[in-house]
């Protein structure tokens, strides 16, 4: 069995729960835990009898660009890895060919694909978008794709690559998917009358200055010394601070949110391929 490795760009841990649960499928050990949420991976070089999973989020329907940066130091000699995508029950694209490409560059052989469906980061309790996915029914769901992984391994000499192009996403009900296009034109229409940056905002009246959005914030968009207010600059609305707030205090009013909550409300399946 192949020495198995996971690695994860996750604010909001629905893809370093999947990698977690997909390498408990294929081996009971996980050699290394290699997370990139914080600060990008240090120079990591995989041999041919290792198995890497690499576990980033969907930010519209590409992978998040922060992700391929903080995991660029990864190098593997015809490694097999496996490329999972995890994003808000809307639309994955073009996300599993992106990351596979992105490994396949630096030296990994693709041998399975996933993409799971993993709570929205503009999601809230008045909105739920995927609320609580990845739930028990996905984890275990993960959990055999790694065993499936693993049965396809201990069959082949060789990794056999996979096409990710061949990964599609679950389609949506048509009239959804025009409401919500029909949005996204409306608001980019005011935005270039009207920019404004949109980022979390902080309730002071509730927030103890614990400091816990700060630790957790990816981007370092939160100063300690300034922890009600965040930097747009930096902001990457991965809502982190917001769910991680143990007060509560953070909400994220993008516009978004009601329309994504109201058009894509139906649960999607996870979709893999091995």
């Amino acid at each position: 069995m192949l020495k198995t490795s996971i690695a994860y760009f996750s604010p909001t841990h629905t893809s370093r729960n999947i990698a977690r649960a997909v390498a408990k499928g294929y081996s009971k050990r996980i050699a290394k835990e290699l997370d990139a949420t914080l600060t990008p991976l240090a120079p990591t070089e995989f041999a041919p009898t290792d198995l890497l999973i690499v576990s980033v989020p969907v930010y519209g329907s590409a992978v998040a660009p922060i992700a391929l940066k903080r995991l660029d130091q990864l190098r593997g000699n015809n490694t097999p890895a496996v490329a999972i995508v995890l994003y808000g029950n809307r639309d994955f694209g073009h996300a599993p060919t992106q990351l596979a490409d992105f490994l396949k560059e630096r030296g990994f052989c693709v041998v399975g694909a996933a993409a799971y469906v993993g709570e929205h980061s503009y999601s809230t309790p008045e909105r739920p978008i995927a609320a609580g996915r990845p739930n028990h029914s996905d984890l275990n769901e993960a959990l055999n794709f790694g065993l499936a992984i693993r049965e396809k391994m201990e069959q082949h000499s060789e990794p056999l690559a996979v096409d990710c192009s061949q990964l599609k996403c679950p389609p949506s009900n048509w009239l959804s998917k025009l409401r919500f296009i029909a949005f996204v034109l409306s608001y980019r229409r005011r935005m270039k009358k009207h920019p404004v940056k949109i980022v979390p905002v902080t309730n002071e009246a509730v927030c103890t200055q614990c400091g816990a959005c700060a630790r957790i914030c990816p981007t370092g968009a939160i100063s300690a010394d300034s922890l009600t207010e965040t930097d747009a600059s930096k902001c990457i609305k991965c809502a982190a601070c917001v769910k991680g707030c143990p007060q509560h205090a953070r909400k994220l009013n993008t516009p978004f949110a009601a329309p994504l909550a109201r058009n894509f409300k139906q649960p999607k399946p996870n979709v893999s391929l091995i």
